[in-house]
């Protein structure tokens, strides 16, 4: 199993696995707030633009970090249907928040979703194949530690002051 030092060491190794088509308008989505610094990385890159989505777990009552359950924003829709869209988190565990953003964006009629990660479970992976067109990963453990802070070396978290510090806001 290999670690990522940050979340920097894994946008960069993740960014080396994405393909963009120069003829497709494509825009990065990152899940506030871990994926936020590495859709960063992944917009500058290709030179695309960079907005954020929110998607909150629904924690079990007796223990708030087993998801039951997400949601994610609503609203009006903000894209046309000529938009490729690339959903970006730091990782994956169960999915909920990931599958809960790409219904979001099914709704506002992309032309394509694709999913970026840098580590994700393999039973979570086949089932985003059946409702992405891509997956862009880095690692898919064989078997998965059970969070995706257990993959990094130095996992801080994000709070909205450091997402307003990284978008310049």
């Amino acid at each position: 199993m290999n670690r990522f030092t940050d979340r920097e060491d894994a946008a960069k190794q993740l960014t080396e696995k994405i393909k963009v088509k120069a003829s497709i308008i494509t825009i990065v989505l990152a899940m506030l707030r871990g994926g936020v610094p590495l859709g960063l990385t992944i917009a500058d890159e290709f030179n695309i633009p960079l907005d954020v989505i929110l998607a909150k777990k629904i924690g079990h009552p007796m223990n708030s970090e087993i998801a039951i359950g997400a949601m994610a924003e609503g609203g009006e829709p903000l894209m046309n249907d000529d938009k490729h869209v690339i959903l970006v988190d730091d990782g994956i565990a169960t999915g909920h928040t990931m599958f809960a953003a790409i219904e979001s964006v099914r709704s506002k009629k992309s032309l394509s979703i694709s999913v970026a990660v840098p580590i994700i479970p393999e039973d979570t992976f086949k089932a985003l194949e059946k409702v992405v067109d891509n997956n862009y990963y880095v690692q898919i453990p064989e078997a998965f530690l059970g969070s995706v802070s257990a993959y990094y070396d130095n996992f801080p978290q994000f709070d909205s002051y450091n997402v307003q510090h990284l978008l310049g806001k």
